[in-house]
């Protein structure tokens, strides 16, 4: 990128923190656009903005995995599948097959949000000062979320143990619920004493007399909260970034 001499940092800083609230609410490409157009052709914008798209569809892909999960759990309780539904067990079965996958993928892509984000700073901007408060943000965010830790074990559980099981509540003609079984995960030695304490703070029955689970979906909701407050900041910092100490594009 040849930067511009025309427009002071002063200027741009002062454009784009003008602006960084309109970012941040449009969802559809077309609007976004709108905005991106009203800066021109000056190359700090071009670069700003280039900068602001890459972070923004990184968040997106990634993000992706938690709404299919939520998603997918959301469906299962919207079918009214019951005991008495025809076909129970097929329905049932491939139920807990496309949500354990949507669990895994959430699982496999959790922290890999956070490490691409990273290496956008390291790759694209090269300021230290801004990978060192990026590197607090995330402590803040993610340090002490007792979820983060819980399906950082989870993920490890899923690898080197086996698959999480889910299981169904189920009640006579009463809509199921899936939970995640507990009893063999907190039974797993690498589970650790803090994981295990915060499972057996939020497990419930199931069913009367039966075992223990979690419903996920909560989780993933606010580990997502977490990831997408992440996402604000990074597009905040950008945006008032001083574009004469971004690393110089050909």
């Amino acid at each position: 990128m040849k930067k511009t001499e025309e427009v002071s940092s002063n200027q741009l800083s002062a454009g784009w923190a003008a602006i960084a609230n309109q970012w941040l609410l449009p969802d559809t490409p077309s609007e976004r656009q709108h905005i991106f157009d009203k800066f021109g052709d000056n190359p700090d914008h071009q670069y700003i903005t280039y900068l602001t798209q890459l972070i923004h569809f990184t968040y997106l892909v990634f993000n992706g995995n938690a709404v299919a999960y939520k998603n997918q759990a959301l469906e299962i309780r919207n079918t009214g599948l019951t005991l008495s539904s025809p076909n129970f067990n097929e329905k049932y079965w491939w139920s807990v097959v496309k949500l354990t996958r949507c669990l895994l993928n959430f699982l496999g892509s959790m922290t890999i949000l956070i490490d691409v984000l990273r290496n956008i700073i390291d790759c694209e901007i090269s300021d230290k000062v801004f990978k060192d408060d990026y590197s607090r943000e995330v402590n803040s965010l993610f340090g002490d979320l007792p979820e983060a830790s819980f399906f950082k074990k989870l993920r490890n559980y899923s690898v080197h143990r086996k698959l999480p099981l889910a299981g169904p509540a189920v009640s006579g003609n009463m809509p199921i619920e899936i939970y995640l079984e507990t009893k063999e995960l907190k039974a797993w030695g690498k589970i650790g004493n803090a994981t295990k304490q915060f499972i057996e703070k939020i497990e419930v029955q199931m069913i009367e007399g039966g075992d223990f689970g979690i419903i996920v979906d909560p989780l993933v909701g606010r580990y997502r909260d977490r990831q997408e407050l992440l996402n604000i900041w990074m597009m905040k910092k950008i945006i008032n970034f001083n574009p004469d100490i971004v690393q110089q594009k050909q």
